[in-house]
This record gives structure tokens, C-alpha cells and sequence, in this order.
């Protein structure tokens, strides 16, 4: 099950972003404007990235930063 879970990882990645393109194309078929439904794309893929960027960050952030002041205490000694 270990081996698989890349896949259907990617899958579910796949499926998704199918699954926003047929809407997108729905949307723009329908009469939306494609700037708007652009900015529509845009505002939506960054209201959900941005929150994993400061979860996934902060973490990475504070693990680089304690590991850096370690090495210089290292070195100050």
C-alpha cells in the first residue's frame, strides 16, 4: 500500500485539476468573460495555497533556523 500512495495521490491531482478545467470551460461556454473567470482562477488557487505556504513554512522556517543557530553555537565554542 506504501508503493501506491504516490499514485493515487497524483490521480487524485489529476482528477481535480480535470475537474477544474471542465468547469472553467463550463463557466466560459456559459458567457463568463475570461478575465474573469482568470481572476475568479487566481483568487481561488491562492486562497488555498497560501494557507499550506504558512503551515509548511513555518515549520521548515523554525527547523532550518534552530538547526542554523545550533551550527553557529557550534562554532562560537
Amino acid at each position: 500500500m506504501e508503493g501506491l500512495k504516490p499514485v493515487i495521490l497524483m490521480l487524485i491531482s489529476q482528477i481535480a485539476l480535470a475537474a477544474a478545467n471542465v468547469i472553467a470551460k463550463l463557466a466560459i461556454d456559459d458567457g463568463m468573460s475570461m478575465r474573469v473567470a482568470t481572476a475568479y482562477r487566481l483568487i481561488f488557487s491562492s486562497a488555498f495555497t497560501i494557507p499550506l505556504a504558512l503551515i509548511f513554512d513555518r515549520y521548515l522556517s523554525t527547523f532550518v533556523l534552530l538547526h542554523l543557530h545550533f551550527n553557529l553555537l557550534l562554532l562560537v565554542h
